[in-house]
């Protein structure tokens, strides 16, 4: 474990001071970020006032209760779904399932990005939120949005850092530049042909391919990332960073239907609400 930490540690000094290139790894020592004050600044307006939910026909529900959590913190936010076609979904899970038993879900399907070019020719001009409907939200994001608002960013996305324990402490790796399970795009003429240029064939995903195009494209397309020690991407309600977020995102670990109710106890533990103990049984 000691040689793999040190072998990464090598690859992040040669990234950043030798021109090793981008390697796709760096190294995070997980610290408490800055207090919600500190980088909360007056806000005259909100920044975005527009949320995009991707969603299908069978959990109409689960996007009903984390329209719910959007709204608990963003009241003047539109928060709308982005409906994909249950059949289409259906029928192409199994496809790939049949092809690979560790398989991703979206390998070769195209939807969300057919669905993502369409929001952006809707709103050319305004900034927007599009995301995944496995998200727990702690608080007002507007500080974190105007913030990349103001820098003229194109697109913010999230950080794919996966959690290392490494004996008593724990190390943070970027594994993958961006997570698309949350984006904040500015719909303009940049993000519309990045968008309009994805080709994805039958051995490539949605978040591949996308980051692939974005590392071509930082040249035309500003592209930043969510402050990491405050957005977080994960796959356990157990994760140390949990309690300092301000938003989590869940990772494909979990099975759809149980993505609720982690989302729930994420919530519930940022509220301080223990869930109550069955009620004992008198004897009669």
């Amino acid at each position: 474990m000691c040689l793999l930490i040190f072998l990464l540690w090598i690859l992040d000094l040669k990234t950043k001071f030798f021109g090793g290139g981008d390697l796709g790894v760096r190294l995070y020592t997980y610290k408490p970020r800055e207090s919600y004050a500190a980088v909360h600044t007056k806000v005259l307006r909100p920044a975005v006032t527009k949320w995009f939910v991707f969603t299908s026909e069978r959990y109409q529900s689960y996007f009903h209760s984390t329209r719910h959590h959007i709204l608990e913190h963003h009241p003047y936010m539109n928060v709308q779904p982005v409906v994909m076609d249950q059949h289409t979904l259906d029928v192409h899970f199994k496809q790939v399932a049949s092809r690979n038993s560790l398989y991703n879900r979206f390998l070769g399907l195209d939807v969300k990005i057919t669905l993502l070019v369409e929001l952006i020719s809707q709103h050319m001009g305004e900034h927007i939120i599009v995301s995944d409907i496995d998200l727990a939200i702690r608080r007002n994001l507007d500080p974190h949005l105007h913030h990349h608002i103001s820098r003229k960013c194109d697109m913010v996305l999230l950080e794919n850092i996966m959690p290392l324990h490494v004996f008593h402490n724990m190390v943070y790796i970027q594994t993958n530049k961006y997570n698309i399970g949350l984006m904040m795009i500015h719909c303009n003429t940049r993000t519309l042909q990045l968008f309009s240029s994805i080709s994805i064939n039958k051995d490539q995903w949605d978040e591949q391919i996308i980051n692939k195009v974005i590392s071509n494209s930082r040249q035309t397309v500003q592209v930043e990332s969510f402050n990491p020690y405050s957005f977080i991407v994960t796959d356990s309600v157990d994760d140390a960073r949990i309690p300092e977020v301000d938003l989590v995102k869940l990772v494909k670990v979990f099975r759809s239907y149980d993505k609720k109710a982690a989302i729930e106890t994420i919530v519930n533990r940022w509220e301080g609400a223990a869930a109550p103990a069955p009620a004992a049984e008198e004897d009669d």
